[in-house]
């Protein structure tokens, strides 16, 4: 398996800081209900995906080993913790949607709290603020996890939107009983 790399999550948190900032700002002062709120809560709904391109923090086991069996099968050596969503998504099979007959990837990047979750925080009147407010949750925030698309089905079956920076881990570990690795 390829070797860790550095983690860059904290260069990430550092640039998308005053990025997010702004936007938050913008939609705060916007009318409530216009179209240019709209439109920026749609460019901060993007920029928190651009933000969360960092090195994967988080790996189920399930999906771990799903990584290591097509590394055993390719010849391939991917590290779980250095994959990243733009570059990664579709390197580890499709597997079809029984409902649906669409084929979806094997390995899912789940934001472990919903990024509509994560807007509704910054929108929140008497905090984030100022520039250290949102940085200090940008540090506190956890990203996404590599989970099967079988976790992702049954994550998303009674906690599709509702998980928060206080409830997803117990939801992930104790409710739908996802197990977690962690980077370091």
């Amino acid at each position: 398996m390829e070797e860790l790399k550095k983690d860059n999550k904290n260069e990430f948190d550092h640039a998308f800081t005053p990025v997010i900032f702004e936007i938050v700002k913008a939609i705060k002062n916007a009318e409530d209900n216009s179209k240019l709120k709209k439109e920026l809560k749609a460019t901060l709904k993007v920029i928190i995906q651009k933000y969360t391109n960092f090195e994967t923090q988080m790996v189920s086991e399930k999906a771990y080993c799903l990584i290591m069996k097509h590394n055993e099968e390719n010849i391939t050596n991917y590290n779980p913790f250095n994959l990243n969503f733009d570059q990664h998504r579709n390197k580890f099979g499709k597997i079809k949607d029984n409902k649906s007959n669409k084929k979806h990837n094997t390995i899912m990047w789940e934001h472990v709290i919903p990024i509509s979750n994560t807007i509704n925080e910054f929108e929140q009147e008497n905090k984030y603020n100022n520039i250290e407010e949102v940085l200090k949750y940008l540090k506190e925030y956890p990203g996404t996890c590599l989970i099967t698309r079988e976790e992702d089905d049954d994550l998303n079956k009674n906690y599709k939107t509702n998980r928060t920076k206080e409830t997803w881990k117990n939801i992930y570990e104790e409710e739908v009983k996802i197990k977690i690795k962690k980077r370091f």
